[in-house]
C-alpha cells in the first residue's frame, strides 16, 4: 500500500524490523481533513508490539486490527506494518496514507480525511522464522496464541481474536505430530495437537459468524468434524452458517446428527425451529416469485 513518508528524526544503524519483529514504538494517528483539522483515533506510548499483530484501539475504545487478512478493516494494519519495517531503531517519522480506510467499518467523520501516523520505533528484536523454531517453539506459540485469543474474545474484541486464533492454527500446521516431545506418550501428544488444533477452529468460527463469513465458517467447521464427527459446537455453528446460506438441507442434517449427540440440547432444538420456519417463508416465497412470473 503506497504512503508518503516524512522523516522527522534519523535512526541509526542500517538495520530494519522484519515482519516478524517485536517492536516498542509510540504511535500517534489521526484523521486530518482538508480543512487542515484532525481527530486523533490512535494514541501509544512505549508499547510492546508484534507486527504481525498490531492493535488499534480506537476513541472511544473501539478496537481493529493492525494485521493482513481478507477483511477490509484490516488493511490498515497491513499499511502501519509496512510502515515500521521501513524504519530504523531510533527513528521518528510521519506517514500520510494515500488511500482512505474504514477502521471496523467506520468511516473518518468528514468523509474528506487521510489517515496521518506519527511512529516513533525506539527499539526492535527481529522475530524468527517458523522453519526454525522446534516443535516444542511451535506448539507453545500456538497455545499463546490460542490463549490471547480467547482473552481478546472475552473482552470483545472479535477481529483481534479471530487473527490470534488463526496464528494458532497456523503454528500447529507446522508442528509435526510424528515427533512426540516431552510428553508420556505419543498418543498423549496427539491429542494435545488434535484438541488445540480443534479449539482453535471452533473459536475462530465463532467469530466467523459474527462476521456473517458464513462460507469461512463452514469451511473451518468441516475441518473439526473431519477429527470428530460427533463435535457438537462443529454441528451446531456449521449448521448456523449453512442456514445462513439457505442451504436447509445441509443445515437440517447437521442438526439432526448434532440432536442424536446430545437430544436435549436447547439451542439445537431451537435453530431446528427456526430451519422450519425459514424453510416455510422461502418456499411461500419462491411460490409467489412462480406465480407473478406467470400471470
Amino acid at each position: 500500500m503506497e504512503f508518503e513518508k516524512t522523516i522527522l528524526k534519523a535512526g541509526a544503524g542500517i538495520y530494519q524490523p522484519n515482519k516478524l519483529a517485536t517492536v516498542v514504538v509510540d504511535i500517534v494517528g489521526k484523521w486530518r481533513a482538508s480543512d487542515g483539522t484532525s481527530t486523533v483515533f490512535d494514541t501509544r506510548e512505549n508499547t510492546d508490539l508484534e507486527i504481525g499483530t498490531l492493535y488499534l484501539e480506537l476513541h472511544p475504545g473501539h478496537r481493529s486490527c493492525y494485521c493482513p487478512s481478507d477483511h477490509t478493516d484490516d488493511e490498515m494494519g497491513v499499511a502501519v506494518a509496512d510502515m515500521i519495517c521501513t524504519m530504523k531503531q531510533g527513528e521518528r517519522s510521519e506517514f500520510l496514507l494515500h488511500k482512505l480506510l474504514p477502521i471496523n467499518n467506520q468511516v473518518p467523520p468528514k468523509g474528506d480525511e487521510v489517515a496521518v501516523f506519527t511512529i516513533h520505533l525506539h527499539s526492535f528484536h527481529q522475530g524468527t522464522d517458523v522453519w526454525q523454531l522446534t516443535d516444542q517453539e511451535r506448539l507453545e506459540i500456538a497455545k499463546k496464541h490460542k490463549q490471547q485469543g480467547s482473552e481478546l474474545f472475552k473482552s470483545g474484541h472479535l477481529r483481534g481474536a479471530s487473527i490470534r486464533y488463526s496464528k494458532a492454527i497456523q503454528r500447529l500446521a507446522a508442528v509435526d505430530p510424528d515427533t512426540p516431545l516431552e510428553v508420556d506418550s505419543v498418543e498423549e501428544y496427539e491429542r494435545e495437537i488434535v484438541s488445540l488444533r480443534t479449539a482453535s477452529l471452533m473459536n475462530l468460527a465463532a467469530c466467523q459468524l459474527k462476521f456473517n463469513e458464513f462460507q469461512h465458517v463452514v469451511r473451518n467447521c468441516s475441518r473439526v468434524l473431519e477429527l470428530d464427527p460427533r463435535n457438537l459446537k462443529g454441528r451446531y455453528r456449521r449448521a448456523k452458517a449453512l442456514l445462513a446460506m439457505n442451504d436447509f438441507e445441509g443445515s437440517r442434517s447437521d442438526l439432526l446428527k448434532a440432536r442424536e449427540v446430545e437430544p436435549g440440547n436447547q439451542a439445537v432444538n431451537e435453530l431446528l425451529r427456526t430451519l422450519e420456519a425459514q424453510e416455510m417463508a422461502h418456499r411461500a416465497k419462491y411460490r409467489e416469485a412462480l406465480k407473478t412470473m406467470f400471470n
